[in-house]
Parts: structure tokens; C-alpha cells; sequence
């Protein structure tokens, strides 16, 4: 049986179940094709069955973005995994490449302009955080920074908004010193 790792080996890495130990079904890149629909919906080729509407998310997006692609059916059935995207064929790969850019969209934070109470006095539980990106202003709403504030551990920090965007840091010393003070308030430096 064979693992993948979810992260570099010797780094905190954890030996994940081969898929399929776990009952997935491994699919492999030369036996498959992925392809626009009509509506531009991603469709599934295999040697045995066409999916007409499947979705691709990443197993492990933070320590792994590289590795494993999950492919669903719309309804959130398991189709199988991808062991790696890189291995397709060209069509396919950019296929997967755009619609997995799409789902894991993330801007960069360039400057933390400022970070207040959502409702006036601190009673909402909730701060609003005004971000310049590489992507221009962004206004983040965030209930609770505990849980919507993450370090990771090669340092970057991942900001998570009520709606589930996510936005980026990638490193300390890329922010400015009064967005340091800032992130401070929020996160052990």
C-alpha cells in the first residue's frame, strides 16, 4: 500500500491512507480526460463512463497544492482522486489548472489599512478589515478572528471572511510596520 504525504517529509508531515484504503477509486491521468461543456461546466472522461458535471477540489490545498485533486459529481459524490494534475494531457490540464484557480482564488495582502469592531462599541463580536491586495481594496468581514485567522507553518497567514474568501499573507516581512501593529492584535508575532 502507498501513502501520500500531506506536507514535505519530515515537517510535520502525517502518512495519509493510500485512496484506495480509505475506498476511493484512484484515477489514473492517462485514463482520463477532462473537458468543457457547453456551459462550461467541467466534464469527466473515462474509459468506462462520462461525467457530464463534476467539480475538482484539492486534498490537502494548504501543505499540498500540488498533489491530490479530488473530482466530485455536482451532488458531492465521490468520483475518485487524482493522484497529480501535472500528468495529464495538455487540454486536460489546463482544464483542471483554470477551474482549480477559480475555486482557490487568493489574493495577496499588501497592507492591513485597518481592522475595527463591526458594530460600534464591540458588542457584534465581528471586525471589519480593510486590506489593500494584488488584487485592489478588499473589505473583509470577519465574526471571529480566533477561528478566521490561521498561521500556517511555513509562515504565511490566511485571512477568511464570513463568505469563506480567503486572502493571503504570505510573510511578515512583506507588510509595512503600521500593518504589522495591526495584525498583531489578532496574531502572535
Amino acid at each position: 500500500m502507498t501513502v501520500a504525504m500531506d506536507g514535505p517529509p519530515g515537517v510535520g508531515a502525517t502518512a495519509q491512507p493510500a485512496p484506495a484504503a480509505v475506498g476511493l477509486r484512484r484515477l489514473e491521468p492517462g485514463s482520463l480526460q477532462l473537458r468543457r461543456g457547453p456551459r462550461g461546466e467541467v466534464r469527466l472522461l473515462l474509459p468506462d463512463r462520462c461525467h457530464l458535471a463534476v467539480t475538482l477540489t484539492r486534498a490537502f490545498p494548504l501543505s499540498r497544492p500540488g498533489g491530490w485533486i479530488a473530482i466530485r459529481e455536482r451532488d458531492g459524490a465521490e468520483v475518485g482522486l487524482l493522484p497529480d494534475g501535472a500528468c495529464l494531457d495538455p487540454e486536460s490540464r489546463t482544464c483542471a489548472e483554470e477551474e482549480l484557480r477559480l475555486r482557490y482564488f487568493t489574493p495577496t495582502v499588501t497592507a492591513i489599512l485597518d481592522i475595527r469592531d463591526e458594530v460600534p462599541g464591540g458588542r457584534g463580536g465581528g471586525a471589519i478589515w480593510e486590506l489593500e491586495t494584488d488584487r485592489g481594496p478588499a473589505t473583509l468581514h470577519m465574526p471571529n478572528t480566533n477561528e478566521h485567522v490561521q498561521t500556517l507553518p511555513d509562515g504565511r497567514i490566511l485571512l477568511t471572511d464570513r463568505a469563506g474568501n480567503r486572502y493571503e499573507i504570505a510573510g511578515l516581512g512583506d507588510l509595512d510596520p503600521a500593518s504589522r501593529r495591526r495584525l498583531a492584535q489578532f496574531v502572535w508575532l
